[in-house]
């Protein structure tokens, strides 16, 4: 049977929202409920979230979903980046048990490349140690729409962590495999 108390688990996905938090739950209570000791947070899109899961859940009856979700998918995408007040809000309260990761989008316009750059830099100054992309979410191609993140994050600290959350090839989205990221590593 199992003891929760015998294991400590290091939760190395976790968002500051979602519904896996009972009604009236915050994280630290989530993480205590499961004996989640310490855990990488990073923020969630929340309005585009609840904005989505009603698209997503009208669209059963609709002839052309498949176009519709995708064209929905995208618009749904932010532009620049999400506020990250809420993973500093939460870490503060259990600092060490947070390892606070910025969730980057690195597809901005050229214009806009700079300020995002320096919005990261000061999320890192404020002591968040990685950043996470998403391939799906951000319709990004590994390597190739990431070497400019991967070496500004090199030029600033070598010690700071990239985490990819993957998804595999689908008809929608090109996927990241092993080889993409090997192909990274040596870049």
């Amino acid at each position: 049977m199992f003891n929760k108390n015998k294991f400590k688990i290091f939760d190395a996905h976790l968002h500051t929202y979602g519904i896996f938090l009972r009604q009236k739950e915050d994280v630290i209570d989530y993480m205590d409920r499961f004996n989640v000791e310490k855990a990488i947070i990073t923020t969630i899109n929340r309005a585009k979230l609840h904005e989505k899961q009603k698209q997503n859940a009208s669209k059963v009856e609709q002839v052309n979903k498949i176009q519709r979700f995708m064209d929905n998918f995208k618009k749904s995408l932010p532009e620049g980046q999400l506020s990250h007040q809420d993973v500093m809000d939460i870490a503060n309260k259990a600092p060490d048990r947070f390892f606070k990761f910025f969730w980057f989008f690195p597809k901005v316009k050229p214009e806009e490349e700079e300020k995002n750059y320096k919005i990261l830099e000061e999320h890192f100054k404020k002591g968040f140690c990685g950043v996470k992309i998403h391939s799906a979410y951000s319709l990004i191609k590994i390597p190739k729409d990431i070497i400019k993140l991967v070496s500004f994050m090199q030029d600033y600290d070598k010690n700071l962590i990239l985490f990819i959350h993957s998804m595999p090839k689908t008809a929608f989205f090109s996927g990241v495999s092993s080889k993409n990221i090997a192909t990274l590593a040596k870049k």
